[in-house]
């Protein structure tokens, strides 16, 4: 064991990742390892003045790999997993968009979600492949019985405040984002007239494509609230995404409310049933026992995401898709098919016994090598990161605002709340009753165990 071996573990979304990058760091400190938790960007803006550590990324894009060749050039390890790297709309799209040729190249050790993943990283890697391990996520971690539990007393809370509900979580950020400037698919009639320029790797088909999904859903979705009006319908956008359209065509709806509060899981374990089109939560629902519904008014096998739906119970039009909601609620998830689907979903995801994604990362980083760049190398890095600093100090000084896009994706959040998810991971696992946290800065922290340092 090294005890002075540091571990970054930025967060991007807190309601996604933060209480999965918690119990990493739990299973890190166990070992003797320091580990730094927090926002992305408030990391960044300190990894240069850190003693050589390993900075755990969330993704392989190209857009990474110029951040990651300055950690390295700073004398910090780098291992990477890909937070969006489960649910992908085909292995080609995935290339384009989701990894980087050089990037993929500069982390030492890479976590695969589970063997499908690890192929298309394998294929891109050659004779470096024994660089990616076949881990899981920690997020589906938290699925596992008993650590759910630390969900159970939200979820209980969320049905005594809706009743019975349906969960949509809405996941067309990238043709209805909250900057209309940023998004991903515009329709490709405002491309041609200019009104949006292309944006990288725009494939006008998926545009079409998910554009007709997102209009069909916004039809749907006050259709099925009308025909269950005992049955509350929870509209839970993607963090990216403009939450108007959904609040304009439920706003005569009492039984519909849209909202982004919290973490995932609880809302799943709460609802009667799960609706959705391509989107990881329908991975997650299934994996904790829930119905999962995927309405499909169009189809196109190419562009649809494989996973979710072949999870899914699969609603061709509007009329099957009430009748499967209403046996959904009687009597609740296919055990047969369900048998079906287990199998399929054995190659996407780790083996769900046995070790926890956790353990199995935190062995590999425990003796991951760290890189040791020339001197001159290190500096010009440093000095790099120094100018930066100084043209963002300047800025602010001129009153620029220079705040983050969404800010609302990692609001502040104190120390203690921190502590308390030690404390239940603690609870569950009988393990880790001697680490604890201490806060650096808003929204960073210091976890480790407690050896009377």
């Amino acid at each position: 064991m090294n005890p002075t071996r540091r571990i970054l573990l930025p967060v991007e979304i807190k309601t996604r990742e933060l209480d999965a990058m918690i119990l990493l760091a739990c299973f890190l400190a166990e070992r003797d390892m320091e580990v730094l938790v927090g926002d992305r960007e408030t990391i960044k803006a300190r990894v240069h003045r850190l003693h050589s550590s390993i900075y755990l990324g969330k993704s392989v894009t190209r857009e990474m790999g110029k951040y990651y060749r300055h950690l390295l050039d700073l004398g910090h390890g780098v291992a990477a997993l890909d937070e969006e790297g489960l649910v992908i709309y085909s292995p080609e799209i995935y290339r384009t968009r989701r990894l980087g040729p050089e990037t993929i190249r500069l982390p030492q050790a890479l976590f695969a979600w589970g063997e499908e993943n690890a192929t298309l990283w394998r294929e891109e890697l050659d004779e470096t492949a024994n660089r990616v391990h076949v881990t899981g996520n920690p997020r589906f971690d938290l699925l596992r019985s008993p650590l759910r539990q630390i969900y159970r007393e939200k979820a209980d809370e969320l049905k005594t405040r809706y009743g019975p509900y349906v969960l949509f979580n809405s996941n067309f950020h990238w043709v209805n984002t909250r900057r209309g400037a940023a998004t991903r698919l515009p329709d490709p009639e405002d491309v041609a007239s200019g009104r949006f320029p292309i944006p990288r790797f725009y494939n006008p088909e998926l545009a079409r494509y998910r554009i007709r999904l997102f209009r069909a859903y916004l039809d749907a979705i006050p259709e099925l609230a009308r025909a269950f009006p005992d049955i509350h319908f929870i509209i839970r956008p993607h963090p990216a995404e403009n939450p108007r359209p959904w609040r304009e065509v439920t706003t005569s709806l009492t039984n519909c409310s849209v909202l982004y509060e919290g973490e995932a899981v609880p809302w799943i374990l709460g609802s009667q049933a799960v609706l959705h089109h391509s989107c990881t939560t329908a991975v997650e629902a299934f994996v904790l026992g829930k119905p999962v519904v995927c309405y499909r008014p169009y189809r196109d096998d190419d562009l649809d995401p494989p996973l979710p739906i072949h999870l899914s119970i699969q609603a061709e039009d509007l009329e099957s898709l009430l009748e499967i909601m209403r046996q959904a609620f009687i009597s609740g998830p296919d055990s047969q098919a369900r048998q079906r689907r287990e199998t399929y979903l054995q190659r996407h995801l780790a083996p769900e016994g046995g070790k926890l994604a956790c353990e199995r990362i935190a062995q590999v980083l425990e003796t991951l090598p760290l890189p040791t760049p020339p001197w001159q190398r290190r500096m010009k890095a440093r000095l790099k990161s120094y100018r930066k600093r100084l043209r963002h100090r300047i800025r602010e000084a001129r009153g620029e605002t220079l705040t983050r896009t969404f800010a609302d994706l990692y609001p502040p959040t104190p120390v203690a709340e921190i502590q308390q998810r030690i404390h239940s991971y603690a609870t569950l696992l009988d393990r880790f009753h001697n680490v604890s946290a201490t806060g650096l800065a808003t929204n960073l922290y210091r976890i480790r165990a407690n050896v009377g340092r």
